[in-house]
């Protein structure tokens, strides 16, 4: 909810923070990590910035941490570009 309401303010850098975050946690042991809600949100902040680029780098990222990408991911994606 956190990165969906960056989005909403235009605060990609923050939304993209947030997902830092989160990586920074779950490599200290935590128990959370990003989900493709969660990325969704992010490539969605990255349209709303139109950073295209950044939206992509999201989406490569969820390739890469085998998050099977959804309707939605994609039509974030393609919003972006």
């Amino acid at each position: 909810a956190a990165i969906a309401a960056c989005g909403n303010c235009l605060e990609w850098q923050r939304s993209l923070a947030l997902l830092q975050d989160l990586d920074l946690h779950r490599a200290a042991g935590g128990h959370l990590r990003a989900d493709v809600m969660a990325l969704n949100a992010a490539m969605s902040a990255c349209d709303k910035g139109r950073e295209w680029e950044q939206a992509l780098a999201v989406f490569h990222r969820t390739c890469l941490d085998g998050i099977s990408p959804s309707v939605v991911t994609f039509n974030a994606l393609i919003l972006a570009l």
